[in-house]
């Protein structure tokens, strides 16, 4: 089921953070480290899992360890999307698909 926020706890507070406002996501063992314009969570989840409960195309995996917003990319070519200042690298085997949506969401 896709969901418009997500949850997070830190230091006893909740966070409600929508899934338009992630930048990227980015996965380090069994943790996802999310960035927004706003701040950095972290969350024990994978990132299949965010993707899966996203709306569709709001997280897109670019690399084993990464998924971008496809909507807030500024700009993508063989080996990196950029959004804003942020450089995420892109691996081969996802570089056409995110290509086509960063074309599409343009």
């Amino acid at each position: 089921m896709q969901k418009q926020f997500f949850t997070v706890t830190e230091a006893s507070t909740k966070f409600k953070v929508a899934y338009s406002e992630v930048l990227y996501v980015f996965k380090e063992g069994h943790y996802c480290e999310i960035i927004t314009e706003y701040g950095t969570y972290n969350i024990r989840s994978s990132i299949e899992e965010l993707i899966e409960d996203a709306p569709e195309n709001t997280l897109v995996k670019c690399h084993r360890s990464y998924a971008v917003n496809p909507s807030l990319m500024t700009g993508i070519n063989k080996e990196r999307a950029i959004i804003n200042q942020h450089s995420i690298p892109v691996s081969r085997p996802y570089r056409k698909k995110l290509n086509t949506i960063f074309l599409s969401a343009a």
